[in-house]
């Protein structure tokens, strides 16, 4: 908690399936890319920092087993969260600065909870597809995204929010879902 992580641009981050001995059916059980804390993920249009399944040939090339000849899906990998330790309004994740990121074949996208701070920065060209739930999930506080492309989620949707969750969205594309677009669920506060 607390603490600060940098990523430059063109980082790629591939990612193995769920947790050995868990059910695959269980979105929990799978592994994510938890910072509790601060993170500054900036990549730029040219090289955009890439969170994706360890089958996708189109990013760091072909990295499964020559055996694997399974293709990159929907549930490879579980979710980038960003939390203040349980919510904690004291916390530093509200200055964390994410632009030109992609997430790619996940159970789900981007989780971010703020402790009901706002989010000082904009979520800034973030393009999030092919997952099972929804692409965003944004709760306890407040946020903006702006250029996002959020699409092709199987189950879920673009954006929810759900807990306390109050968010403007601009000159994005939300598209293709199984479920929603974007859902804010008013009896907890959201809108």
């Amino acid at each position: 908690p607390n603490d600060t992580l940098t990523m430059a641009p063109g980082v790629i981050i591939k990612t193995l399936p769920e947790i050995p001995d868990r059910p695959s059916f269980n979105p929990y059980n799978y592994r994510t890319f938890d910072v509790e804390g601060m993170l500054i993920a900036e990549g730029t249009e040219t090289e955009p920092i890439v969170f994706t399944s360890y089958r996708d040939h189109s990013a760091g090339g072909n990295t499964n087993a020559i055996t694997d000849t399974t293709s990159a899906s929907t549930r490879d990998w579980g979710e980038v969260i960003l939390d203040d330790g349980s919510n904690s309004s004291t916390g530093i994740t509200q200055h964390s600065r994410l632009g030109h990121l992609e997430m790619r074949y996940s159970s789900r996208g981007l989780r971010i909870q703020n402790g009901n701070q706002t989010f000082s920065d904009v979520l800034n060209d973030i393009k999030i597809s092919d997952t099972y739930n929804e692409n965003m999930n944004l709760n306890y506080g407040k946020y903006t995204v702006e250029g996002a492309v959020l699409e092709r989620s199987e189950k879920g949707g673009g954006i929810r929010s759900n807990y306390d969750g109050d968010i403007i969205v601009r000159t994005s594309q939300i598209r293709d879902h199984g479920s929603f677009g974007l859902f804010a669920e008013g009896r907890n506060n959201s809108f």
